[in-house]
């Protein structure tokens, strides 16, 4: 039996001997991250503006399926319409191919009809978004001006695409300023239904 837990310990302090002599041991890491080439995500989301022109107790309401700011309120003191919504879209791009993709904006009229549309009543502001609360504002347009809007990887690099849509203000408080070319709706502007679309495209993948 003593002989046994001899040959036993013996055994053991062979092992350890092996296990623990090197002074350095290099072990292999390894992982394979899949390929994404999905095209882009977009998410739409509602703000309830609380009828201030910042950004502070304003409500999103995520997951709309489109930019729909219903009827128009008539504001009396300023004979315009207006909405107390507006619309941010974020714009992802699934790709990790290292590719270098461009997202470009585009648009159609805002129209009732061919004489009557909204192109010059609404804003178009484009940010770089690094988290849901930061971002960088990189052009404020009318929606007129809107049209073939681009950004490549390289300058949305460490961030994503986000779009902010609504309806001019007329306000020249910090927040609310229009962009150029962009007027409040008058109460004169014919009554109906107006409707157009926007359209974002990656290329380059």
């Amino acid at each position: 039996m003593i002989n046994r837990i001899l040959i036993i310990l013996s055994f053991l302090a062979l092992v350890l001997t092996d296990c623990f002599a090197a002074t350095t041991q290099t072990l292999n890491v390894t992982a394979n991250v899949p390929l994404q080439s999905g095209g882009l995500t977009v998410a739409v989301s509602k703000i309830d503006s609380k009828n201030t022109c910042t950004s502070v107790g304003d409500q999103w309401y995520p997951g709309q399926a489109g930019i729909a700011f219903g009827t128009l309120t008539r504001n009396t003191e300023y004979n315009i319409f207006v909405t107390q919504y507006y619309y941010a879209v974020d714009v992802g791009v699934d790709d990790n191919s290292g590719a270098a993709w461009t997202v470009t904006h585009t648009r159609t009229d805002f129209k009732k009809d061919a004489s009557n549309n909204l192109n010059s009543n609404v804003n178009v502001t484009f940010f770089k978004q690094t988290n849901a609360t930061t971002g960088t504002q990189l052009k404020k347009v009318s929606y007129a001006n809107s049209d073939n809007v681009s950004y490549t990887k390289a300058q949305l690099s460490g961030g994503w695409l986000r779009i902010y849509y609504g309806i001019a203000t007329g306000d020249p408080e910090e927040g609310c300023t229009d962009a150029s070319g962009v007027v409040p709706i008058p109460v004169s502007k014919l009554a109906g239904a107006y409707s157009g679309t926007v359209t974002l495209t990656v290329t380059g993948l």
